[in-house]
């Protein structure tokens, strides 16, 4: 199992499997790749999404020992394209 799957199976177990949403983000910095973020609508409850990143922890950055992604819950947010 590659560490992608190994995330995304994780993922699933954190969201008992609910069918997430992949929105790629292109890097704005040159040499970097991007980032996509794993999103999960009425997530943690009705009317929130809730955000996961992948990609954060495949850069190399001073301040980071052990890789980063993110994770983030709000409110009123929609990710369909043009939004």
């Amino acid at each position: 199992m590659t560490r992608v799957e190994r995330y995304l199976a994780h993922l699933d177990r954190l969201t008992e499997a609910v069918e997430p949403q992949f929105l790629p983000i292109e890097s704005t910095k040159l040499g970097l790749k991007g980032v996509t973020a794993i999103t999960y609508p009425d997530l943690p409850e009705p009317g929130l999404l809730e955000a996961f990143t992948y990609g954060l922890s495949l850069a190399d950055h001073e301040d980071w020992r052990l890789g980063s992604q993110s994770c983030a819950s709000a409110s009123g947010l929609r990710t369909s394209p043009g939004h």
